[in-house]
């Protein structure tokens, strides 16, 4: 639910002294439940009407079931891993296994025995990575090809986010290839990274010659946005046979897509990221089904708005790990991990994407940004659940997410250094800091302009006052 400033306030200030948030509907009283990361973005939780029936679950028994959230001190990481719960999953098998401990990949890890569906049928197991959780631990863990009379599921300490019972390994999502496509953050920091503005109108004048001839020809139509969002709405229309007579439909998509400026590069593609394997030297990266081994390729994950975020790196493919798919394997040696240089990166499920397109890899290599220690932010919570509550109206009075990603984008066009220049870094290292404001519990400064803001066209701000963008 999505509030203005000023009703914000007034729902601050209703609160109760016991920081139970209540919505009252109709007569209905609802008792605040929690929320996901997604939700937490667009101002939105789950309420809980607490009925009078004795055999229904409490408030403090579904908190209980899902797990001890109470011994996180933090009460924004306690909201974020409570959020962990209403994760959109799919139920797999349930283990029932004792713990045993085992040191590898540099660190301790829990081994479970478990075999695989697919391998008691004599099916070749296949590596791939895919999210998970159990135990009230969460990431990416790798069907290892190598254990072929007993595989091992290994979960790091790193990935234990709360204590649970909970004994089903439930799998969030398959790491699948996916289309890699360019957005502003993306042009702007390549662009000032020496990539030519030719690079990019030429995809954008590509796409657009695609797009007039779609509208012409169904098929030629279907091709196109099944190659550049195969799983819209848009698409699973035109494969059931909806005639372009009905155009509204295809230039609704094709308008969101001059909109938001995005296009599908050809020599590209977006995983998730691993780095479990010490075979490869810093710097260098690999990926399946990709180019030739020693290519130049760029690779980074969204957002990101510091020139650093998007690193140069050497795509290699060693021999010891070719049972490995879909998925991309970064170097665990080195000071400091690649993904981390990516705009803070992880790899806990973390999506990146790679670029060997040669028109658009950059000529250089921009100093990673470093993390700046945001300002400390006292704020006193109470040492129950109904803290999560409270931090949750906290959040959306002083979420300026939006704000800081737009000045940005403002600035960077307006300023002549653009990425690299010394205050859109400041918003970057801003950026980062409102980020992560969902789990620290510390909102972001905005840094001070001391200029007058003009607006670019393409922004479209029609009640600011506004210029031709020459970039």
């Amino acid at each position: 639910m999505i509030m203005d400033s000023l009703f914000k306030y007034k729902v601050y200030m209703a609160l109760p002294i016991d920081l139970r948030i209540l919505l009252t509907m109709v007569f209905i009283i609802a008792v605040f439940l929690g929320y996901s990361s997604s939700q937490l973005r667009e101002q939105s939780g789950w309420f809980y009407r607490e009925p009078n029936d004795e055999k229904a679950p409490t408030l403090a028994q579904i908190y209980k079931d899902f797990g001890d959230f109470l011994e996180i001190p933090d009460t924004g990481k306690c909201g974020a891993r409570l959020g962990q719960a209403f994760s959109t999953t799919t139920s797999t098998i349930y283990t029932n296994f004792k713990l045993k401990m085992r040191t590898t990949f540099k660190e301790t890890i829990i081994a479970l025995p478990m075999v695989l569906r697919g391998q008691e049928n004599g099916a070749r197991p296949r590596s791939i990575g895919f999210s998970n959780s159990i135990w009230g631990y969460k990431g990416v863990i790798l069907v290892d090809a190598y254990y072929r009379d007993k595989i091992k599921l290994g979960l790091r300490p790193s990935m234990k986010k709360f204590t649970s019972d909970h004994r089903v390994l439930e799998v969030c999502n398959i790491s699948t290839p996916m289309s890699c496509y360019w957005n502003r953050q993306m042009i702007t920091v390549l662009s000032s990274l020496g990539v030519p503005d030719s690079s990019f109108t030429k995809l954008y004048n590509d796409m657009i010659e695609e797009l007039n001839f779609c509208f012409n020809n169904r098929d030629a139509a279907l091709k196109f946005v099944l190659k550049h969002e195969s799983t819209s709405l848009v698409a699973k229309l035109l494969s059931a046979g909806v005639d372009l007579a009905h155009r509204h439909i295809f230039q609704c998509y094709a308008k969101s897509s001059y909109n938001k400026c995005t296009a599908k590069i050809s020599y590209s593609c977006a995983s998730r990221g691993i780095d479990d394997y010490e075979v490869l030297s810093e710097g260098c990266s690999k990926k399946f089904e990709s180019p030739p081994d020693g290519t130049i390729v760029v690779v980074g994950r969204c957002p990101c708005l510091h020139p650093g975020d998007i690193r140069r790196i050497t795509f290699m493919r060693p021999p010891n790990i070719g049972d490995l798919y879909d998925v991309i394997v970064f170097s665990a040696n080195g000071l400091r991990p690649k993904p981390d240089k990516m705009a803070s990166g992880d790899l806990d499920g973390d999506i990146y994407f790679a670029i060997w397109d040669q028109p658009l890899v950059c000529k250089e290599n921009y100093p990673a940004m470093i993390p700046r220690n945001p300002t400390s932010f006292n704020q006193i919570y109470a040492k129950n659940m109904n803290g999560v509550g409270h931090f949750f109206v906290n959040y959306m009075l002083k979420d300026n997410l939006g704000h800081i990603s737009t000045m940005h984008v403002l600035l960077c066009d307006l300023l002549p250094n653009g990425a690299k220049d010394n205050l859109a870094i400041e918003f970057a290292q801003a950026h980062a800091i409102a980020i992560d404001y969902a789990k620290t519990g510390i909102p972001a400064t905005v840094p001070r302009i001391p200029m007058k803001l003009l607006y670019p066209d393409f922004m479209e701000k029609t009640t600011k006052q506004s210029y031709e963008s020459e970039n």
